[in-house]
């Protein structure tokens, strides 16, 4: 089938199961749990947090959720120019702190900071679409 599960050990004996399910991977260890997720699995992980906007219409082309943060790859047929504009707004009402934002022309950079995270939005137009990657982080202690 499409599925599979086996157990790692690295040079110093940490082991780490792993199970593949058609596009998802879930690496766990004794570090937490990593969850993969790509060629168009197309869904929203269930641990994205609530307070970080999504662009709306966009489609989910990948995702990686560990117990540092959680990054997404979405794509989206609109202009770049409007998506760096909405992300703008809409982090601010929820809550965010604008950091910086980047504007180079075909690429764009915003980082937002709330409570003990960031999150960091790359805009740029690719192949006739506009890729989106977010990344919402939470400070190590």
């Amino acid at each position: 089938g499409e599925s599979m599960s086996f157990t790692t050990t690295d040079a110093d004996g940490k082991q780490a199961n792993v199970k593949m399910d058609g596009d998802e991977m879930v690496v766990t260890s004794e570090d937490g749990t990593t969850t993969f997720r790509a060629a168009g699995a197309g869904k929203m992980p269930a641990d994205f947090p609530a307070d970080v906007y999504v662009y709306a219409g966009a489609s989910v082309v990948s995702s990686i959720s560990s117990p540092a943060g959680i990054n997404l790859a979405l794509k989206s047929p609109d202009a770049a120019k409007d998506v760096v504009a909405k992300y703008a707004a809409e982090m601010k009402d929820k809550g965010w702190t604008a950091q910086s934002t980047m504007d180079m022309g075909e690429m764009a950079m915003l980082a937002f900071a709330k409570d003990n995270r960031t999150a960091n939005v790359i805009v740029q137009f690719v192949d006739g679409a506009t890729a989106i990657n977010l990344t919402v982080a939470t400070e190590q202690k």
